[in-house]
């Protein structure tokens, strides 16, 4: 029991780390760990903005760089490849993540569903005698 707690736990660390590409699925991460959301796209970069459940998470605008809301201080925006990483998950996070790209005055999307769970926590083991028989 304790070996598959122990495999599942690594199982997610594991998970949480990989980049993931451009179809639209579900990944699940590890509370206070980081992941990346990483859009396969080609080109220059005009302008990135990354939403989760519909509010801006970061924004690029070919100046300046805005974080916004609770992700502020917690995320790392490449703006060469418009990859999003975003640092100290919470299960708050939770939620569909849609990235919008511009490159040559056109938007590229890329979606992704990201469910944030606190670790298992370790299972205790406890032993009772019953009588003599």
């Amino acid at each position: 029991m304790i070996h598959s707690h122990v495999r599942i736990t690594t199982a997610l660390f594991i998970f949480a780390n990989f980049k993931f590409g451009d179809a639209t699925s579900e990944i699940i991460v590890q509370s206070n760990g980081n992941f990346t959301l990483q859009p396969n796209v080609q080109g220059t970069l005009e302008e990135i903005l990354w939403r989760w459940n519909k509010n801006k998470v970061v924004e690029f605008d070919q100046e300046v760089v805005v974080e916004y809301r609770q992700f502020k201080g917690r995320t790392i925006l490449d703006l060469t490849t418009g990859a999003l990483t975003l640092t100290h998950l919470t299960e708050a996070d939770s939620g569909e993540y849609v990235g919008e790209l511009q490159i040559k005055g056109e938007l590229v999307y890329h979606h992704q569903t990201v469910k944030v769970f606190d670790a298992v926590g370790k299972p205790a083991v406890t032993c009772q005698v019953n009588g003599s028989s």
